[in-house]
């Protein structure tokens, strides 16, 4: 229990620092920041539009990758996502992922290899469902930083000293949520090795046979369970025409969050050999967890997304720690009929 504890104040002086480095930039910063801009840039521009609060409502992303390294199992697929934000209220989100194939799930891809039981094992999958409360929504002038491309460049405008990397003065919105939700999911496991690590021994259900734990004991686990948490959350959507280049944005939706995962639903499938059940009620598990994770988007009709996520799940003892990572494409809808921005090529 120690080290959980351990595990939990990491996570929580991680997501600390992060805040903090999001927040560094503070106003005497930034105007001394927009200074060195004009003073040592030779390059003019003009905003065509800075509005971090013209969202599209609707998100809809699938990673054709992820790559999830979990103790209970490793797993690499695909998954898909329904993001939707109300005015500067509220947001809310459904996720699901799945392993490519057996080959792709470890845990399956094993037992069907070199199980010596006869549990009929399941692919991985995993689905979520969150709500977030903008408890603080608000927008303020800050930095945006913007690299110009040079595919209309016009040579004869181009000075030595002008900078491809912009940082100009842009409105930034800022928002701290509560946010909550639930998840579901189930795996192939080994039970030998952890029945081993954990100091028990499976039993049949009647009589006194026990299974070697050096053996190859697969069966299947699910889980459900709720997660509680913060995020914060930063929007720009500036675009502007430098002079000499193509018109250029910077329209990057970043979200920090840290969630206390608790799992009160987790079952073991009994595990079955040459007709004879086995009692796996003798394994341990923990039903509290945490993850802190970062996730990227860009308020478009098409662009792509990332996701990267640390933590502990909730699982069999000693089977708890995972990181995930997703990369993706977003189509982002306005959910009406009506043109309001520039269309980015």
């Amino acid at each position: 229990m120690t080290n959980f504890l351990k595990h939990i104040l990491v996570i929580v002086c991680l997501l600390m620092s992060g805040v903090v480095a999001a927040q560094k930039a503070n106003p005497a910063e930034m105007e001394r920041d927009n200074k060195d801009l004009t003073s040592t840039q030779a390059l003019e521009y003009e905003i065509l539009y800075d509005e971090p609060d013209s969202l599209n409502k609707l998100f809809v992303t699938f990673h054709p990758l992820y790559a999830e390294l979990f103790a209970t199992n490793a797993t690499f697929g695909f998954s898909g996502q329904l993001h939707y934000f109300y005015e500067k209220k509220w947001d809310a989100y459904l996720n699901g992922r799945k392993a490519y194939a057996t080959s792709f799930d470890i845990a399956q891809a094993a037992g069907e290899n070199r199980s010596t039981v006869d549990n009929r094992l399941q692919n991985y999958r995993f689905f979520e469902g969150g709500f977030t409360y903008h408890y603080k929504d608000e927008t303020r002038m800050g930095t945006a930083k913007i690299t110009p491309s040079r595919a209309g460049l016009n040579p004869r405008v181009v000075q030595s000293t002008v900078t491809t990397n912009l940082k100009v003065p842009a409105l930034v919105r800022t928002i701290i949520g509560i946010r909550g939700g639930a998840y579901a999911w189930g795996s192939s496991v080994n039970l030998g090795t952890i029945a081993e690590e954990q100091g028990v021994n499976i039993i049949a259900t009647t009589g006194s046979d026990t299974l070697r734990n050096d053996d190859n004991l697969f069966t299947n686990f699910s889980s459900e369970g709720f997660f509680v948490g913060g995020s914060f959350t930063q929007i720009r959507n500036i675009f502007i025409q430098p002079y000499g280049y193509d018109p250029v944005n910077n329209d990057h939706i970043f979200n920090l969050y840290l969630d206390i995962l608790f799992s009160p639903f987790m079952r073991l499938e009994t595990i079955e050999k040459d007709g004879t059940p086995y009692n796996v009620d003798v394994m341990a598990f923990n039903n509290v967890g945490a993850r802190m994770g970062v996730q990227g988007m860009f308020n478009r009709g098409f662009g792509w997304t990332y996701n990267l996520e640390l933590g502990l799940r909730p699982s069999l003892q000693q089977r708890t720690f995972y990181s995930l990572l997703r990369v993706g494409i977003t189509l982002g809808s306005r959910l009406r009929l009506k043109r309001s921005g520039y269309v980015m090529h």
